[in-house]
């Protein structure tokens, strides 16, 4: 596959449209990454991981560091995770992945882990630092394309590092790299604005004059969520009360539920929802109570797997005996 018949915008991250907070805590920490060969950044929905990276991105590319972008989607199988890896990197590194695309269109079956050898070796000579961040990788359900980049991570040269970024922790065996040192994990609750984040994202971003009494609401009753500020922001601009939206989510339900529905509910198999929507009424759940109130007796299996996918759910305890739901999502 040649460059030109792959999406331009796969290859580069979105624009922020307009102003944003700037998080110099966080990207100081992605940097820290870099003595890493892995980065993995794991939220919900509507977290702020993209907008992040993208800002890095932009940071790294003026301090004349080398890096490639990726977002990743669903029909990406492992030709086209490939020629997007390799386009990405040729792109940002003179050319590094020229050799491992030239065998592919000498040969288009030469087995992968040929081509990632190739590609290996091309960034070890490049010389320089290389960083690579592949968004949304919870996305890619490929599994050949899974095994390709574990292998290209496994034997990536010092010169080389990846950030991969998702609702959910990537395929990837992430022990090997955590027992050699090698793993960054930064925690998602550092993603959540603070107070002072949301009071300076009403006042600079949004527009908003708000006094400290209704800053402080709504940053209570959105617990940082950087999507549900924005929603709530537009309910505002729309002539809501801040004091009725600081209390629940009433006033900026249209928002809230198109977002949630779409975002996060649609993807999800019918017999989750139909879980979450038996658990809404309980103010915390645990699995014995979660089985009796919904009647599905697998179901401390499923609070595993609504908390793998990142749905709002956060234990109450490190033996996970207990968890609640993120306010505005029991809510909704």
């Amino acid at each position: 596959m040649s460059g030109s018949e792959l999406i331009r915008t796969k290859l580069a991250p979105p624009l922020a449209g307009g102003s944003v907070v700037d998080r110099a805590d966080l990207l100081g920490e992605l940097s820290q990454g870099l003595a890493c060969l892995l980065t993995v950044l794991v939220a919900p929905a509507g977290f702020g991981k993209t907008t992040l990276l993208a800002a890095w991105h932009a940071a790294l590319s003026r301090q004349g560091t080398a890096c490639g972008w990726v977002t990743l989607d669903r029909d990406d199988d492992l030709y086209l995770f490939g020629a997007y890896i390799l386009e990405a990197l040729a792109g940002a590194c003179d050319g590094v992945g020229r050799r491992a695309q030239a065998l592919i269109r000498n040969d288009p079956l030469a087995p992968a882990k040929n081509v990632v050898s190739v590609l290996i070796n091309e960034i070890a000579e490049a010389g320089r630092p290389i960083v690579l961040i592949l968004d949304d990788l919870d996305q890619l359900e490929s599994a050949p394309a899974h095994e390709a980049l574990f292998r290209l991570l496994r034997h990536g040269p010092d010169n080389f590092d990846v950030v991969v970024s998702g609702r959910s922790a990537p395929p990837l065996p992430l022990s090997h790299f955590q027992s050699r040192n090698q793993l960054l994990c930064p925690d998602a609750d550092k993603l959540r604005f603070d107070r002072s984040d949301t009071g300076r994202f009403l006042h600079e971003v949004a527009g908003l004059k708000l006094d400290a009494a209704r800053v402080q609401a709504l940053w209570q009753a959105t617990e940082g969520w950087i999507a549900g500020l924005q929603l709530a922001s537009i309910a505002l601009r729309n002539g809501a009360d801040a004091a009725g939206i600081g209390a629940g989510p009433g006033a900026a339900t249209r928002e809230i539920a198109q977002y949630l529905t779409e975002n996060v509910l649609a993807p999800l198999p019918g017999r989750l929802v139909d879980f979450l929507l038996r658990l809404s009424v309980l103010d915390r759940v645990s699995p014995a109570l979660g089985a009796a109130v919904s009647g599905f007796d697998d179901a401390a299996a499923l609070l595993d797997e609504l908390e793998r996918r990142n749905l709002f759910l956060a234990p109450l305890d490190a033996a996970r005996s207990w968890y609640r739901f993120h306010a505005l999502f029991a809510d909704y």
